[in-house]
């Protein structure tokens, strides 16, 4: 199946109880693959009901979220049932999919937290929704997580909350939020893709980019105005130590420098070649 648009969902609720709480907020923000807006997105809060109250009193945290962010007030102003914001959001991908020549199952999901979270709400209280969605899931939230204990500090990029954007709790902003999360991380795929990761030595064998990483911070930045074309041959620690230190066995050095999003330097490349006999 080839997906063709995503829908960035985000719901506000009563707690994390799939079972017994009850969803507050939805949010849709429709994107194309590429991540362009395709609509600027729609928002429908749910008709106040006292069934809530026993829900928010074992959760205080998220009744005094929900009164700061003003969803509670919305709410007991708000006429729509779930049932009802199911059909209208069901009308809305008929419209976006209508002008856009979407068909059902081309629409992907995705936020954060979507698959553990989001997305068993919608098959409880918004099957006209999920009639819409493709099976898989883009979770942002999976991703950061991926970055962060797998591939270290240096290619994670703060979540809203953590970068001086602090996330409303209202479920229109929060998913586009996570859009432009993945727009980070998109832009910062394409700034990796410019330049050669792959480190090769004598042998064969592969040195990661994160070793660099740390011999460069270590030992400072080499000349960089070598000859394009040179490949890179490390072949392990110590003569990488000795190449990089005692400098008269080396013909070119040519260090490649991304930055993320956020304005932290990210090592891509460094090439260092002996000279041949």
């Amino acid at each position: 199946m080839a997906y063709k648009a995503i829908l960035w969902l985000d719901l506000e609720t009563t707690g994390s109880n799939r079972k017994d709480d009850f969803v507050l907020e939805l949010g849709m923000y429709p994107t194309t693959m590429e991540l362009f807006p395709i609509d600027l997105g729609q928002n429908w809060v749910v008709k106040y009901d006292e069934a809530w109250e026993a829900r928010l009193d074992l959760l205080p945290v998220v009744r005094e979220m929900h009164e700061k962010n003003g969803l509670l007030e919305d709410c007991k102003r708000s006429t729509e049932l779930v049932e009802s914001i199911d059909a209208l959001a069901d009308a809305k991908m008929s419209e976006w999919s209508r002008i856009h020549g979407l068909n059902r199952h081309e629409w992907l999901l995705a936020g954060s937290g979507i698959s553990h979270f989001d997305r068993d709400y919608v098959k409880r209280d918004f099957p006209s929704i999920e009639r819409w969605l493709a099976y898989p899931n883009l979770d942002i939230g999976v991703m950061r997580r991926a970055f962060q204990y797998l591939g270290g500090e240096q290619f994670l990029i703060p979540a809203p909350e953590s970068a001086g954007d602090s996330k409303t709790h209202r479920a229109l902003d929060d998913a586009i939020a996570h859009c432009n999360e993945a727009r980070d991380y998109k832009a910062m795929f394409r700034k990796m893709s410019e330049v050669n990761l792959t480190f090769v030595s004598p042998n064969h064998r592969l040195v990661t980019e994160r070793f660099l990483v740390k011999v460069l911070e270590k030992y400072g930045n080499p000349r960089s105005d070598g000859v394009p074309g040179r490949r890179l041959e490390v072949m392990n620690e110590h003569d990488l130590h000795e190449v990089l230190t005692v400098g008269e066995d080396v013909t070119d050095v040519r260090v490649y420098r991304q930055f993320q999003p956020s304005g932290s330097a990210i090592w891509l490349e460094s090439s260092v070649r002996h000279r041949e006999e």
